[in-house]
């Protein structure tokens, strides 16, 4: 916004923009670091005349708008040396690696330090639920019950220095293939609070059996306040940078976006796909695909969760690039939108008669989300329904994706409609 400041610091930026050309072929780049004594004059300019005059480390600035009048004076401004190539180095690989997700290594353990644990001065709890038991209900019950132990116990150990170790059971997964007990995963949360205000005094475990405490002595050697224990290995959380950043290995041949083997959403890949490299056949056009709609149906692709074989990205938007012989209702050039049956990826195959050309103004993004929620509403309402106006219509989560869509359908029917939705999203309904 270009109000709310003495000198936007878009035009000041630019201002100091022909500091990089004075850096000529030396190997050495200086850039702005310090300012001192800064002066304005008046507020609001849209447009800068500038002088920058430089001395060997320093720069002083005046600038004036176009009629001449004063706007800034900057008596020093301190230069700092920088390595060009440390600037090449950031903007490319460091920058995208900045990326962190937790994983699980194995904890280092000696045996005098297991020996020096004297388990005389700790006390072990471990939290009682039913492994069957996932419901709310049982996770606000064993919560609180640790709560009230956490407390106690601290009241009593206030004046020794004994040591409490809180077992827990699949409260965290060290692993993608392991599930996560719902009435012990929020522990973790209150025992890191209450290991923040008594360091050193609690330990939590979480283990993949119960009836099995001889680890204890060697968890606490390694001095961690959480770890896993999990086959027999003690392991303890740690931060990586993520190696692979986050971006899809994309093959130099056609391909599209396709589920891994692990069942997570990292495992994601890019499957060469060289059967969309043959002649299209009768009906068929061929997109260059610019965006790709994805909804939760896509999520339990990607985690192995639905039924049977489905291609990620079944709706999209993008350009068509080639179109059958006895295609007739779309061209080469067209932007179109609709539903990508075999998936998708940099392009895609589907039949004419699943796209439609996109709305003029509209942007890929917008008409990438909108086929599948649409069609699947106005099969609803006309196909099985076959709502006719002043008909009346009730529309549970009216403002979800197909919700919103079977609204707005129903209303230029001229339907009198009925609409739930959450009470945080009645403002949303209401619009």
């Amino acid at each position: 916004d270009p109000a709310g400041h003495t000198i936007h610091p878009a035009l000041l930026d630019a201002a100091l923009h022909p500091l990089a050309a004075t850096a000529g072929t030396s190997d050495e780049l200086r850039l702005p670091f310090a300012w001192t004594g800064v002066t304005v004059h008046a507020t609001d300019a849209t447009h800068l005349r500038v002088t920058l005059t430089t001395t060997a480390n320093d720069i002083t600035v005046q600038a004036w708008d176009p009629t001449g009048a004063p706007v800034a004076t900057v008596n020093t401004l301190a230069t700092r040396p920088i390595d060009p190539t440390t600037l090449h180095k950031s903007l490319g690989t460091g920058t995208r690696n900045s990326l962190f997700h937790l994983t699980w290594k194995p904890a280092e353990t000696g045996t005098q330090a297991v020996e020096a644990v004297d388990l005389e001065e700790v006390d072990v709890h471990a939290a009682p639920a039913d492994p069957e038991d996932q419901s709310p209900a049982a996770a606000h019950t064993t919560t609180e019950a640790l709560l009230t132990h956490l407390q106690s116990w601290l009241a009593a150990n206030e004046a020794t220095e004994r040591r409490l170790v809180v077992l827990t059971r699949r409260a965290v997964a060290t692993g993608p293939a392991e599930d996560i007990h719902l009435a012990h995963a929020p522990l973790w949360g209150l025992v890191r609070t209450a290991q923040s205000e008594n360091p050193g005094r609690i330990h939590v475990i979480d283990t993949d059996d119960p009836t099995e405490t001889s680890f204890i002595a060697a968890a606490l050697a390694t001095g961690e306040p959480q770890l896993a224990h999990r086959h027999g290995q003690l392991l303890v959380p740690r931060l990586e940078r993520a190696e692979d950043n986050g971006v899809l290995d994309v093959p130099e041949s056609t391909w599209k976006l396709a589920p891994g083997s692990t069942g997570t959403i990292e495992a994601v890949t890019c499957r060469p796909t060289p059967e969309w490299d043959t002649a299209l056949t009768s009906g068929q056009v061929r997109i260059d695909v610019r965006a790709i709609g994805l909804n939760f149906r896509d999520t339990l692709i990607a985690l192995g969760m639905y039924p049977g074989e489905a291609p990620l990205g079944s709706e999209g938007a993008g350009i068509v690039t080639e179109v059958a012989d006895d295609v007739t209702g779309v061209a080469v050039g067209d932007r179109v939108m609709g539903v990508f049956i075999e998936g998708a990826g940099a392009q895609t195959v589907t039949d004419h008669r699943l796209v439609t050309l996109m709305p003029e103004g509209w942007s890929y993004t917008t008409a990438a989300g909108v086929p599948v929620a649409f069609l699947t509403a106005y099969y609803a309402l006309y196909d099985l329904a076959d709502l006719q106006p002043g008909e009346t219509l009730l529309l549970h989560a009216a403002t979800g994706g197909v919700g919103s869509a079977a609204l707005q359908l129903a209303q230029h029917t001229g339907a009198d409609i009925y609409a739930t939705a959450h009470p945080t999203k009645h403002h949303l309904l209401t619009a």
